[in-house]
């Protein structure tokens, strides 16, 4: 055996023969190899994905060493470990004198990501992240260049940028670092690797927890490595790997994190906060002097009642912009519920497939255009009928705190969704929008507000595959011109002069083939038997 020759565990490499060999190339030409290990899968259940960052002396291009060369990956795929969490585990390994910042590697790792989460069954609100050294460097810097896609991290023994951290406050995680470190040094200030000034974990944590991160820590006193594992004292408080992915209490911490289950919420003005949940669903609660409204509900799988109540102490209603899932799953939760009668078909077909969307039917209280909603102390909240993405789609006017939530009655910044079952011929539609206009004109000046907030900034359908600072620079907030654009652009359908590009969104039906046509800041999906 050569002296410097790297003797590996033969528990870690009986283990990785049960990873599969992978190469990823994207359309550009980037490469990215990869090993990855896939449960036993049962016929309708999804299944978490834990990615593996390994350090710097797991770099190559054998596909490999990232897996046999420690217990970073293999910890997840033992067969104890499987009974109690069966997941999906993918570790890619960077090429030689390569890191997790060479935009190349970046680019096809995350092209991968997007493709495999499409098409197989893994659960895209538990998708963990965990790596060392170099790997945890990796980690701190994709949980901040893709805080949309992770729901949980764990960096150990990295380093990372302590500006950027405000973008994953929302994130759970729990880091791990040595303090006999030699390696990356727990207090490094300014080290340079990866290409940038990087910062030790101390700071890190420091950093987070000043902007509101969810962050624990653990940190291993000198000697405990050496003591513990057995690695020479020169090196071992580097391998803080050893004693974090055994430590059982982290494997249960980190699949107990579900990015579904936590919304998130902004105050965007004294009495008015919103909530974005991982769907891309946005809903609201408005704060009156007697009662409080919740406007939709999202579809985030925890209940989002206790949420609301942590915000206001004051009795919570709910009013619901129109009868779809993602605006109504949880309505269920509340004692009074505010929704216009001609949704009520839409309700009683969710009451079969989405009980808890469906509000018991002494709560229910049918709104008709003009109804006000009076929450004490010169708040109320004005029901307006703009009926046709769905049959009796409403938007609120919030009198007192001036802003307008309206659910996807003409879009989110992106579209209106109108090739939906239920949804109004365009000629309806147009003359429901011109009804509202007339109210609109008094409204223009209120801070408008979407069932998608996230829309407003360009196209949804790849946003967490997206780095943070590269998303699209489209800008095209809800305001009055879009309502007007929107009644023009029916009009050309109608009269057959808008261009139409094929569209599909859901079960394509090559009967009644969907299409998408655009006027200036106005976008309409609709189906070609809707065009009368």
């Amino acid at each position: 055996m050569a002296e410097n020759e790297r003797v590996l565990d033969p528990e870690f490499v009986a283990l990785a023969k049960k990873f599969s060999y992978g190469l990823h190339s994207e359309p550009e030409g980037c490469l990215c190899r990869y090993r990855l290990f896939t449960p036993a899968l049962e016929k309708g259940k999804r299944y978490p994905l834990v990615i593996f960052l390994h350090g710097a002396g797991e770099r190559g291009e054998d596909n490999e060493l990232q897996v046999a060369g420690n217990r970073g990956a293999v910890v997840w795929v033992r067969e104890e470990e499987q009974a109690q969490r069966p997941c999906y585990v993918l570790a890619p390994q960077v090429p030689p004198e390569g890191s997790f910042a060479l935009p190349s590697f970046e680019k096809a790792l995350f092209d991968f990501l997007r493709h495999f989460t499409a098409e197989n069954p893994v659960d895209t609100g538990r998708i963990y992240l965990t790596g060392l050294s170099m790997g945890g460097m990796g980690t701190w810097r994709y949980l901040a260049r893709y805080p949309e896609l992770f729901a949980a991290g764990g960096p150990i023994c990295g380093a990372g940028d302590p500006t950027s951290l405000s973008a994953i406050r929302h994130i759970p995680v729990w880091a791990f670092h040595a303090a006999d470190d030699p390696i990356v040094r727990v207090e490094a200030k300014g080290l340079q690797r990866q290409g940038a000034a990087v910062y030790g974990t101390r700071l890190l944590v420091s950093a987070l927890r000043a902007c509101g991160g969810n962050v624990r820590y653990t940190e291993y006193p000198p000697g405990y490595i050496h003591e513990h594992f057995g690695y020479p004292e020169a090196f071992a408080g580097h391998a803080a790997w050893e004693p974090a992915y055994e430590d059982r209490e982290f494997r249960e911490w980190l699949f107990a994190q579900d990015r579904s289950s936590r919304d998130r919420f902004t105050l965007i003005r004294p009495g008015v906060w919103a909530l974005d949940d991982y769907s891309g669903a946005s809903y609201y609660l408005v704060e009156g002097r007697d009662r409080a409204l919740a406007i939709d509900t999202g579809m985030g799988r925890s209940p989002i009642l206790p949420l609301l109540q942590t915000l206001t102490d004051k009795p919570i209603d709910l009013a619901v912009t129109h009868a779809h899932g993602d605006h109504m799953l949880h309505a269920g939760e509340f004692g009074r519920v505010y929704i216009s009668r001609r949704e009520e078909a839409l309700l009683q077909d969710y009451a079969g497939r989405m009980p808890g969307a469906v509000p018991a039917e002494d709560a229910v209280c049918w709104l008709e255009d003009g109804d006000v909603i009076d929450l004490g102390g010169g708040v109320t909240v004005e029901a307006a009928a703009c009926y046709g993405h769905t049959p009796g789609s409403m938007v609120f006017a919030d009198h007192g705190h001036r802003c307008l939530f309206c659910g996807d009655a003409f879009g989110s910044g992106i579209f209106v969704l109108m090739s939906v079952p239920g949804a109004l011929p365009l000629s309806g539609y147009k003359a429901n929008l011109e009804a509202l206009d007339k109210k609109l004109a008094l409204w223009e000046d209120y801070a408008w507000f979407g069932g998608h907030r996230g829309q407003a900034q360009g196209s949804f359908e790849d946003s967490p595959y997206l780095p943070y600072e590269e998303k699209p620079a489209t800008f095209n907030p809800l305001r009055r011109q879009i309502v007007l654009d929107m009644i023009t652009l029916c009009e050309k359908i109608l009269r057959g002069e808008a261009e139409a590009s094929p569209a599909a969104f859901g079960a394509a039906d090559p009967k009644d083939p969907s299409c998408i046509s655009s006027y200036d800041n106005a976008v309409i999906m609709y189906r070609q038997s809707q065009v009368c």
